[in-house]
């Protein structure tokens, strides 16, 4: 692909949060596009919504006995790039979704983004950018939580031997249910990942670490997670993904009920596959239908916080 193919690859994979598309090189090619929009729409079955404990005599008050339910989501994702010169760039976006539960109505949920991204190029492939977000929760139609979120990284993108990220990241969160859950968090990490076969196979692993501070002392906590991720190519068009995470939550504070700290351990597997149903139609580019499965494990010697779920997601994005 060469060095400048290289290049055009690492800001697509930086955007899209290291997700890589079914087709990379038609987002290559796009890549000095000024303007992005994706529309998504998702059907999903969650047989724990609300992380429901595993016994059921640990199950806290006021918890749906049957936690399983159907959703559907709408996601909108829209960002504008404006370059100051060859080596500055800013992009701003906005973005929204909406699920709604089928009987868990409680729950239903609307997430608005709104982000800033500068962006400046040391060499062709080297980067620094800086990342910012605010996040808006509203949970059944009443405020839930603010999020600020801000973030350096510093990325290089090596022809032969991949790309490589160093980050970190400053995180407040307003809680406007719960003011014990106010916290402060932040978190330094490093990620690389290898390509094969003209880059359209992918292979990485990512490491981080970070500390909670929360009003309620209670939350307080440190996090190691261990990421792998990987893409490939499959039969008949198909793209196959892969994401598993482990994160261990050592807690500083011991509950009432704890003889020692509270300790947890999330486990959680991902796999889906993807396929482009319409590469190009008018101002359409890449309908992608995508199958996904995800399991989450938390062991902790919190009993109402030992729990597990299993989801299925089918859902279709476009991009324009």
């Amino acid at each position: 692909m060469g060095v400048c193919g290289s290049v055009l690859l690492m800001g697509v994979l930086l955007c899209g949060l290291f997700q890589m598309p079914a087709n990379a090189q038609t987002l290559l090619n796009e890549s000095g596009k000024k303007w992005k929009i994706n529309l998504g729409t998702s059907f999903a079955y969650d047989d724990n919504v609300v992380n429901t404990p595993n016994l059921a005599t640990a199950r806290p008050a006021g918890l749906p006995t049957d936690s399983g339910d159907t959703s559907f989501s709408l996601n909108v994702q829209s960002s504008l790039k404006h370059s100051f010169s060859n080596k500055f760039f800013v992009r701003a976006s906005y973005d929204i979704d909406m699920t709604v539960y089928s009987d868990l109505n409680q729950y239903d949920l609307t997430t608005q983004i709104f982000g800033m991204s500068p962006t400046y190029k040391i060499t062709p492939t080297m980067q620094l950018m800086m990342d910012y977000n605010f996040i808006y929760n509203i949970v059944n139609g009443a405020n839930f939580s603010g999020i600020n979120y801000i973030g350096p990284s510093f990325n290089h993108m090596h022809p032969k031997f991949g790309l490589s990220r160093l980050y970190y990241t400053f995180k407040t969160t307003h809680n406007w249910q719960n003011k014990l859950r106010h916290n402060q968090h932040h978190t330094v990490g490093a990620a690389h990942f290898f390509f094969f076969s003209n880059y359209t196979r992918r292979i990485g692993i990512d490491y981080q670490y970070s500390t909670e501070n929360t009003q309620g002392s209670a939350f307080d906590r440190d996090n190691h997670r261990v990421k792998i991720k990987g893409a490939t190519p499959l039969l008949w068009g198909w793209q196959g993904e892969i994401d598993i995470a482990y994160t261990f939550r050592n807690y500083d504070t011991r509950l009432a009920n704890l003889t020692a700290l509270r300790d947890d351990t999330l486990q959680r597997y991902q796999f889906g596959v993807s396929r482009v149903l319409i590469e190009q139609w008018s101002y359409l580019k890449n309908l992608t239908l995508t199958l996904k499965y995800r399991r989450l494990e938390n062991d902790s010697n919190l009993l109402p916080r030992d729990f597990a779920s299993n989801r299925g997601d089918i859902s279709l994005l476009a991009r324009f």
